[in-house]
């Protein structure tokens, strides 16, 4: 505890929300920095902020959760779910999930960075339109378009909004009653800093668009080791990596690891507007680590730009285990 705290006192400029807990106990929580920096109003635990790519855990948790129901299979195309869709390329829900489609980036079309305010119809429309990568399977490459189409999916198979379903579904039972999703509300939400892209509600829908906070995802953390929103054995499935390298290892939704001796999945996340975020999850020590911040900044020499969270989230862990961070280890 006095090492990570002694961290952050070192870290410069940090304006977020942190928590780590172990075994269910909470041992850090707090505040840094200002939620509005013009009405003196500063972050707090309760303080909500975009948590950008840690969406994608949730989508394929709903996604597992029609799996177990017998909705869809891993193995289904995507073609004849969503018709006109990548026909004859072979592309399966397991694709979407494990990102190895070989659906381009829609994030990074010029088309998409003018800053107006686009259906989830009309981004889905535009991130299909360029031709795959590679043959899917072959190769590993992140795309938001991949989260993009299986929330599409969980509209169609379960006739619900994907909005909706993830409230009803996910939110509701464990209690996330602070979260919301970009454009719904503006509930105690952090101003953010810097903008990369002025991107609008719906931008990252079912890749990254809800809005939490690190006491919200706290619980959705400890619902995760117990069977209230999936059963273990889909649990476990989205844990284990669905596609590996030597330079990435990817589950469903999460990126799988083995740092500092230790088993741990992890995502973080960057919502382009002015949010990063990292939730870690070290599951045979059962210790979790979430940060959020609203400040597009890196917080040390080998940090990553743009992913700040993610630095600070490497650090805390490599303080609490007693070890250093290496500059390749804040990568993924």
């Amino acid at each position: 505890m006095d090492k990570l705290l002694d961290y952050l006192k070192r870290v410069k400029n940090f304006s977020g929300s942190i928590l780590v807990a172990k075994e269910g106990q909470i041992i850090l929580k707090g505040g840094y920095g200002f939620a509005d920096k013009e009405k003196g109003i500063r972050n707090s635990p309760e303080t909500n902020y975009g948590i950008g790519s840690i969406t994608k855990s949730v989508t394929a948790l709903c996604i597992m959760q029609q799996v177990e129901r017998g909705s869809v299979q891993l193995t289904a195309r995507l073609e004849d779910i969503l018709p006109g869709i990548y026909e004859g390329k072979g592309i399966t829900v397991h694709h979407l999930l494990s990102q190895t489609s070989g659906i381009p980036n829609y994030v990074y079309y010029k088309e998409m960075q003018t800053g107006e305010d686009f259906s989830p119809d009309q981004i889905l429309a535009l991130a299909t339109s360029k031709p795959l990568k590679f043959r899917p399977g072959e190769k590993w490459d992140y795309s938001n378009a991949n989260y993009m189409l299986l929330a599409k999916i969980i509209e169609k198979i379960t006739g619900i909004e994907y909005r909706q379903y993830v409230k009803d579904s996910v939110f509701s039972p464990i209690g996330m009653d602070k979260s919301y999703f970009d454009g719904d509300k503006v509930d105690n939400l952090a101003k953010h800093g810097k903008s990369v892209i002025d991107a609008k509600p719906n931008f990252l829908y079912g890749a990254g668009d809800i809005i939490s906070n690190v006491e919200d995802l706290y619980r959705y953390d400890q619902a995760l080791n117990k069977e209230i929103l999936l059963s273990n054995e889909s649990l476990n499935k989205m844990q284990q990596a669905a596609y590996s390298s030597s330079f990435v290892s990817y589950g469903y939704g999460w990126f799988v690891r083995n740092t500092h001796g230790r088993r741990s999945i992890c995502h973080g996340g960057f919502h382009p507007i002015g949010y990063t975020s990292y939730l870690e999850r070290y599951l045979d020590d059962r210790l979790t680590i979430i940060v959020i911040s609203n400040e597009l900044e890196k917080y040390s020499n080998f940090g990553v730009k743009y992913f700040g969270s993610i630095d600070v989230g490497r650090e805390l862990a490599a303080k609490y285990f007693g070890h250093k961070v290496w500059p390749w280890q804040k990568l993924y």
